[in-house]
């Protein structure tokens, strides 16, 4: 969220996708669902996307491509998890 780590700003609408995509896991820390039921950011880390696959390189693509399919405003994630395995198969 932004603002994080020192004060992310919280209550920003969080939009997911319909239907998670292929081999993909959504794991929630940073939501919670406010008064009128919608998903909110209430935390810094607000999401986790993970991509699986048979290598590094596939299980990377769809981890990207889960986290470009969540919305909300001020959004942003990190490039570096995992970097020196990713470093290692080629992953840009």
């Amino acid at each position: 969220a932004p603002g994080y780590p020192d004060a992310p700003r919280k209550g920003a609408g969080i939009t997911l996708p319909n239907q998670l995509p292929e081999d993909t896991l959504l794991f929630h820390a940073g939501t919670r669902f406010d008064e009128t039921g919608r998903l909110v950011v209430a935390g810094g880390r607000v999401l986790n996307a993970v991509g699986l696959g048979s290598d590094v390189r596939s299980a990377a693509r769809r981890s990207r491509e889960l986290a470009c399919a969540i919305a909300f405003e001020g959004k942003q994630f990190r490039h570096d998890i995992a970097w020196r395995e990713a470093a290692r198969a080629g992953v840009a």
